[in-house]
């Protein structure tokens, strides 16, 4: 500021000089300031700089240490630098350890100190962890890290302490070491040892963190290779050794293993096999198939099996039986393929022999039932006009044969009865082997069927004058059963009863029930001579016969029995035999056990009884080549009042039918020229006349033969019979047929 005649004042300069001292030390101030903050700035930039190059660092000891792992360095060796570089990065400041467990995770086993002496390795390998003798072995213990601020302090671990001190080690800072698999086992410990007592810094912690995750890893991986590598050994040890040749292929179906037993019949070598070299050992009728089919397996993911034949280094081929499946990841895609090849070649010859011996034996089979037809057809024959004529000379002389006659013509009688029965038997018996027999089950009063049984074999009772006593066969027992083939079962037991049974004897049967209540059963018991107890496992063997005391004369086939078994284990019952002993009348006793049937409702249901019999001018028309049979049948049946007309050929036997009109034909079978079945097929399709205004025959055809196989009667259906009656056949059931038939 200036007076008014423009000199400046000495207050203004006063005030002047003040401001700019003011202003020099407001900018000095400024300027202190602005140092400190570029200074505080410098050093934060320089720690930062040198944090970034120990991350740096510690990147760079991690990268070599797992590139030291790709290239199959021992675990011990990434380990030993793993800890030596830890070491160099402090700089003097600690040392380190790195201990790993064995397998069984209480055993100390490697240890990494490079810069410990020798003696502490020593004295820590094989230690046992929890006998916490040491730091390392407090934080496998507890599963914890544990710090030791100094060692001349410690009490935890008197000796271990004391050691450390005399090492000049004065704090620690251990970790376990962690698998980072979801099993988090312990693998070991890492540790840092400081020449200094205090507590770890925030750096030493983040490094022990990072250098442990690292180890972690490297010591799974190992740990890994070498379990891969123990598996693989033990997978191709088992391969090698196994009978079948094994492969592996990859997703696309490259084949790139085989196992030794592949190439040692193959003769091949790993580099013939490469890519499809397989295909020169496969048979060229076979090739083709087997590359279109494992294609498709391939192509759809599906698994795959084949029968074909592989070329062995000798040039022979043998078959074998190929299975391949996919292996998969958890995302269903495949991974590889897995197959084997099993020889089959043994097999294969065995199956193909037993075809050949089953076509043999069902070529001897038939045979042997052709025989037996035959048999039954030839022997048959001859009987039915024998049993014919015996039946016409009761009719004829009934009253006025003598007491010879009489006697003379029941043997007749009862010879032709037991050979006809012997010859029923030996068919059925084929039928039930071969399984060629139905059941016609009803519920049906078991008690009925031992009475008709019984009443069959009466006259063999009396004829021995044995005594019969039934048990509780007046109530009805129900089961399911064929009536006919149970009266047949039966049967036999009395028969065999009734015969080996000293004459006068005594035979007791038994109708009840069980005790369980799930059985009906039958028991049929003689006093006789019993059976052997070495025979007695056999009795219901085919064509086994005990060869009891009143000798083989009381004969049989040996077949009844097997018969009479099989045919109640096709009802699910059973046949029991027992003897007590081999001796004079110490007997025998037979149980049959049929499952028991609720009882229907209602009127029981009894065997049917014998239907009337009045001929009633009924016309019959028999047609046979046997002349005996056709003289002795037709005999018979006029002297019943039958009207009769006979034939002795299929040709003349369709002009009578045609000109008389029968109600009932008896057709045989074996005819000459034209067979009973292309006489019958005729007749139902053959006009009878203008006066039956072209009708076909109404009548029923019963067939009589020796021909009683299932097939013939089968057949005999087929071609128009109504009834199928084997020869030798009783006169009373041909009447019965008769009768049915006029109705």
């Amino acid at each position: 500021m200036t007076d008014p005649s423009g000199q400046a004042g000495e207050g203004d300069f006063e005030r002047q000089l003040r401001e700019m001292n003011e202003a020099l030390l407001v900018s000095s101030v400024h300027q202190h300031e602005l140092t400190e903050k570029a200074q505080r700035a410098e050093a934060a930039a320089g720690h930062e700089i040198i944090e970034r190059k120990r991350a740096q660092s510690l990147l760079q000891y991690q990268k070599e240490a797992l590139e030291l792992l790709l290239k199959g360095e021992p675990l011990e060796r990434v380990l030993d630098f793993l800890a030596r570089s830890m070491e160099s990065q402090s700089q003097g400041k600690f040392l380190v350890t790195i201990h790993l467990l064995e397998a069984d995770g209480h055993h100390f086993g490697y240890v990494a100190a490079p810069s410990l002496p020798a003696r502490y390795a020593q004295a820590t390998r094989g230690m046992d962890a929890r006998l916490e003798l040491g730091v390392c072995s407090s934080a496998v213990v507890s599963h914890k890290p544990t710090i030791v601020r100094d060692f001349a302090l410690e009490a935890r671990w008197p000796a271990f302490s004391a050691d450390m001190v005399s090492l000049g080690l004065r704090g620690c800072f251990t970790t376990p070491i962690v698998s980072p698999l979801p099993d988090q086992r312990i693998l070991g410990t890492f540790a840092i040892y400081y020449r200094e007592p205090g507590d770890p810094s925030p750096h030493d912690r983040q490094l022990v963190d990072f250098v442990t995750h690292t180890v972690a890893l490297a010591i799974d991986r190992k740990q890994i290779e070498q379990a891969l590598r123990e598996s693989e050994e033990r997978f191709r040890t088992l391969a090698d050794n196994m009978s079948q040749f094994a492969w592996i292929a990859d997703a696309q179906g490259g084949i790139y293993w085989y196992n030794q037993r592949w190439y040692d019949y193959t003769g091949t070598t790993p580099e013939q096999m490469q890519g499809r070299g397989w295909k020169a050992v496969h048979h060229p009728d076979h090739v083709d198939r087997v590359v279109r089919g494992l294609q498709h397996s391939w192509d759809s993911g599906e698994p795959w099996e084949d029968t074909y034949p592989l070329r062995g280094k000798d040039g022979e081929y043998r078959w074998f039986l190929s299975h391949a499946r996919p292996i998969r990841d958890e995302q269903g895609n495949v991974l590889r393929w897995f197959g084997t090849n099993t020889d089959v070649t043994e097999q294969r010859e065995l199956e193909s022999l037993t075809r050949l011996q089953s076509e043999q034996l069902a070529g001897e089979s038939r045979r042997k039932d052709e025989f037996l037809a035959m048999l039954s057809h030839e022997l048959r024959n001859p009987l039915a006009p024998i049993r014919t004529a015996v039946h016409l000379l009761k009719l004829h002389e009934r009253g006025s044969e003598n007491s010879i006659q009489q006697r003379a013509r029941e043997i007749i009688e009862r010879q032709v009865n037991n050979m006809t029965k012997l010859i029923g038997d030996l068919l059925e018996v084929s039928r039930v082997v071969s399984g060629r027999i139905r059941l016609n089950q009803t519920i049906l009063d078991l008690s009925q069927v031992v009475k008709h049984a019984i009443e069959t074999v009466t006259p063999l009772l009396e004829q021995h004058r044995h005594e019969l006593v039934l048990h509780r066969c007046n109530d009805p027992i129900w089961a399911h059963a064929d009536a006919t083939r149970m009266e047949e079962v039966l049967i036999n037991l009395l028969n065999n009863a009734a015969k080996y049974t000293p004459d006068g004897g005594r035979i007791e049967v038994w109708c009840e029930g069980t005790s369980g209540g799930q059985f009906v059963q039958v028991r049929v018991r003689d006093n006789g001579i019993g059976i052997d107890e070495k025979q007695l496992p056999h009795i219901f063997d085919l064509f086994t016969q005990a060869d009891r005391s009143l000798a083989r004369s009381a004969g049989g086939l040996g077949i009844g029995l097997s018969l009479a078994h099989r045919l109640v284990e096709l009802h699910g019952g059973t046949v029991e035999a027992h003897s007590p002993a081999t001796g004079s009348e110490v007997g025998s006793e037979f149980i049959v056990k049929l499952p028991l049937a609720a009882s229907p409702i209602g009127e029981a249901q009894l065997l049917p009884d014998e239907r009337a019999r009045n001929p009633d001018g009924m016309r019959v028309l028999v047609v046979d080549d046997n002349i005996d049979l056709v003289l002795m049948l037709s005999s018979a049946l006029r002297k019943k009042g039958y009207a009769v007309q006979v034939a002795y050929t299929g040709p003349n036997g369709l002009e009578v039918a045609r000109q008389w009109r029968p109600d009932v034909v008896l057709l045989d079978i074996g005819l000459p020229g034209l067979d009973g079945y292309d006489v019958a097929r005729r007749l139902r399709t053959m006009p009878l006349g203008e006066a039956d205004g072209g009708e076909t025959f109404p009548g029923r055809i019963i067939a009589v033969t020796g021909h009683a196989r299932d097939i013939d009667i089968i057949r005999a259906g087929e071609a128009g019979f109504d009834a199928h009656l084997v020869k030798p056949f009783d006169f009373d059931e041909l009447e019965k047929l008769m009768t049915s038939a006029r109705k």
